[in-house]
């Protein structure tokens, strides 16, 4: 992948799909993240710089604001 092509894997949108495929939020992030885990009840982001930041979410605060 060349450097920028990665920028379009850069997004500070969250959006959270039910079992069927609908969508049921969308959450905008205060940062923008190149790929994610979830565990425990966290969201971890991992940012895309020279030295990678990991941001921590809660899930349920994210999930509370809409």
């Amino acid at each position: 992948m060349k450097e920028s092509d990665a920028d379009a894997y850069n997004c500070p949108h969250l959006l959270v799909y039910d079992w069927e495929g609908n969508p049921v939020a969308h959450c905008l992030l205060s940062k923008s993240l190149y790929g994610f885990s979830l565990g425990n009840g966290m969201l971890y982001g991992l940012s895309r710089e020279v030295n990678p930041i990991v941001y921590v979410y809660s899930l349920k605060e994210l999930l509370q604001t809409k």
